[in-house]
């Protein structure tokens, strides 16, 4: 039984959003003004989101998955130091 193309769209670009969402959770916890761990936790549930979508319900949810890659990539490496510091 295929899901509804419109529920399966719906479905997409609000996991998509929230990949969004994730990905500048990521950038604003690098710059040091937020939680790395609700960061990581984000982009992992994105990507495991995303992954769900893509095999589950539609070819589209590659999206959130590498939003949720990339947020998760984000979160999980350290700054760069500075050489005056």
């Amino acid at each position: 039984m295929q899901p509804d193309p419109y529920m399966s769209l719906f479905t997409v670009i609000s996991f998509t959003m929230l990949g969004f969402g994730s990905v500048i959770l990521s950038l604003v916890s690098r710059m040091g003004t937020g939680s790395q761990l609700w960061s990581i936790i984000m982009g992992a549930s994105t990507m495991a989101a995303g992954t769900y979508i893509w095999m589950a319900i539609d070819q589209l949810g590659v999206f959130p998955a590498l939003l949720g890659f990339v947020a998760l990539m984000i979160a999980v490496t350290q700054p760069r130091r500075r050489s005056g510091e």
